[in-house]
């Protein structure tokens, strides 16, 4: 159900998201290491993974929607990127634990409900890189502000799961 709503959004525009990086991530690219890993989990497009591939990390994601993922493969081989985007729903990914410096959530919780939202974060908690018992990775999760998008459209559009969950 949930892949035939992002599918039937993705289809009908040229750019869901746009294509620059959230500004507020975009921000803080300097806390990372150099040479880390990067997680997009919900890459769409692919506008935050194209910025870090550009920035030399490597970069994995994935998305519900085949057309997202479709474009955000075909971006990366236009700019000369390696980024490795499949399609796939998070409920069932497995995130391989100590690997990332930095886990993307961007506009991807609000459509979740709490129960889902709590096994999703423990994935991603597992996922990040640590130094013995301390985790070194950064997760950066984004749910609809101000300036997104499809930020007004999206209480038109979605079912309300809980309150500010579309």
């Amino acid at each position: 159900m949930k892949q035939n709503i992002w599918e039937k959004e993705y289809k009908n525009v040229h750019s869901l998201w746009g294509f620059n990086p959230n500004s507020t991530l975009s921000q803080y690219v300097e806390m990372l290491p150099e040479n880390g890993e990067v997680l997009d989990i919900g890459i769409g497009e692919g506008r935050n993974a194209l910025f870090f591939a550009k920035q030399g990390y490597a970069v994995e994601g994935i998305d519900i929607s085949e057309t997202a993922v479709k474009r955000c493969l075909e971006l990366s081989k236009e700019h000369n990127l390696n980024i490795n985007a499949k399609v796939q729903d998070i409920t069932s990914f497995e995130i391989e634990p100590n690997k990332y410096s930095l886990i993307i959530l961007s506009n991807v919780l609000n459509f979740f409900p709490d129960k889902d939202i709590k096994i999703i974060i423990e994935k991603v908690k597992n996922g990040l890189i640590k130094n013995g018992l301390i985790k070194n990775g950064l997760v950066y999760i984004n749910a609809f502000d101000d300036k997104e998008p499809g930020r007004k459209k999206a209480p038109e559009k979605y079912k309300q799961l809980a309150e500010h969950t579309l």
